[in-house]
């Protein structure tokens, strides 16, 4: 145990070019790895025994890394390697997921296993654009992200810093995601679904996290959890057809075939079903496969009734119910799936979980908002008296406020003296609710145990450690040259 502590802290103490190029030659050869397993391993239970010393090392990668001064890199290596990666593994060793959608190469396998994008498939209606758009985007969230690291040294106050927060996540992760995607699109011929779906455009909770937020994070739940729990079976059909029946062809617009199954022959129907279940304030993972599960049920009992009289509509009553409860599992199992994963990258950065685990908390809590919620405009719908959109949003803040602030939040909000700046912020949120509820709930349980274990001031230093680097680099090129 010694000597790999030793054999550890003498990684970290390398160069960090040393250790970036390591990763990549580590992650391209857990791409080579992977795609070979998935072409000749056909036991589903060799495949994931194969993929294990790819977990194992995702995982370890973060490791190397000092928390003091390449805590950026800690961070990200642990969420696009520790979990986004790994998720990919899993489900491509169950036939899922985006490495399964198509025969991929070594080149774009490694791109697709190591940065947070997801192919487009026949589900998306738009595709975030061509390289030169990505590009200028790229450009916007990097100022963006530069002049949030720069607020943030006034030290403004709590639901400022909270606000500045998530402008900073949301900018970081498109720096992350864009600025790759610019680069590699067209080399690699990858058509990409959208990263993000204007978070600001966001009618609820369910739809914030659902559609319009890190959909590379909201597609590897899916892959890996939601899917398995709604269709009752670890092992989705890609993977076979993928590499050992009839390789799938991209489409004529140059994208990926659905891997699930879902899409219609126009490709239609998932994304009217994704439409209907955002109305209906579907979750994260229902807009994505309430088509692939209704057409596996729907098949199944067309097969089983073949030749038979139509079944009772309690029967139907009761198939429909026990899908929506396989569909609120699933959805409660990725919010939980997403905390622990945080919580993790919580530990890779400081070495301890979050006070509480409150990051933990905050996702789970989530379910209940959700599912309270989709039972609530279900039942409006039922009734014909669905309410308008602003209405809509307003009801979400006050029953979030009332039903859960009371519950939960009051006392850390007291402490942290948010009471006041959140009722001040309720008067405005009428025009988006779910943010104004998301970021109510997020700084005590979310923004707040990072701001107590430093790890705000650690980006904010290694930002600007890098941006100095940049603006000094024409400097250095010029005295080279």
């Amino acid at each position: 145990m010694e000597a790999a502590a030793e054999a550890l802290e003498e990684l970290r103490q390398l160069p960090y070019a040393h250790k970036m190029a390591g990763v990549a030659a580590c992650t391209l050869l857990q791409a080579a790895w992977l795609l070979r397993v998935a072409s000749h391993a056909s036991s589903p239970p060799a495949r994931l025994l194969l993929t294990l010393p790819v977990l194992a090392a995702n995982a370890a990668i973060p490791l190397a890394f000092k928390r003091d001064t390449e805590g950026v890199t800690v961070a990200f290596a642990g969420f696009m390697l520790a979990w986004l990666a790994n998720f990919k593994s899993l489900a491509l060793a169950a036939g899922r997921g985006p490495l399964a959608q198509q025969p991929w190469s070594v080149m774009q396998a490694w791109v697709l296993l190591v940065v947070p994008i997801v192919p487009a498939s026949k589900r998306d209606a738009e595709n975030p654009g061509p390289p030169l758009m990505l590009f200028l985007r790229w450009l916007l969230k990097a100022a963006v992200t530069a002049a949030v690291v720069f607020a943030l040294l006034s030290e403004p106050p709590a639901f400022i810093r909270s606000c500045l927060y998530i402008l900073g996540i949301y900018g970081m992760l498109g720096v992350v995601m864009d600025g790759p995607a610019a680069l590699l699109l067209r080399p690699l011929r990858l058509q990409l679904a959208p990263h993000f779906r204007a978070p600001w455009e966001s009618p609820s909770v369910a739809a914030f996290w659902g559609i319009h937020w890190n959909q590379a994070a909201s597609n590897a739940l899916r892959t890996t959890i939601y899917d398995v729990i709604v269709e009752q079976s670890f092992l989705g059909g890609g993977l076979a057809d993928t590499y050992h029946c009839h390789p799938a062809k991209p489409t004529a617009n140059g994208s990926a075939p659905d891997a699930a199954g879902a899409s219609t022959a126009n490709g239609t129907a998932p994304i009217t079903a994704r439409r209907r279940s955002t109305r209906l304030g579907g979750t994260a993972a229902e807009n994505e496969a309430a088509g692939a599960a209704a057409g596996a049920a729907g098949s199944g009992a067309a097969a089983a009734g073949a030749g038979k009289p139509a079944a009772p509509a309690k029967a139907a009553s009761a198939a429909r119910r026990a899908l929506q409860r396989r569909r609120l599992w699933g959805m409660a199992a990725c919010f939980v799936a997403s905390g622990i994963a945080h919580e993790i990258i919580f530990i890779y950065v400081t070495g301890h979980t979050t006070r509480w685990l409150s990051w933990q908390l905050f996702f789970s809590g989530q379910v209940a908002l959700i599912a309270a919620e989709r039972r609530l405009l279900a039942w409006l719908q039922q009734r014909g008296t669905m309410p308008r959109l602003l209405v809509r949003r307003a009801a979400t803040l006050v029953c979030v406020f009332v039903c859960c602030v009371g519950l939960m939040l009051c006392a850390p909000m007291s402490r942290f003296g948010l009471a006041a700046t959140a009722a001040q912020a309720a008067a405005g949120a009428l025009q988006d609710a779910t943010l104004a509820v998301l970021m109510a709930t997020a700084h005590p349980l979310f923004f707040q145990p990072a701001e107590v274990a430093g790890v705000a001031a650690l980006f904010a230093a290694s930002m600007r450690e890098s941006f100095a680097a940049l603006a000094a680099l024409p400097a250095q090129l010029l005295a080279v040259c």
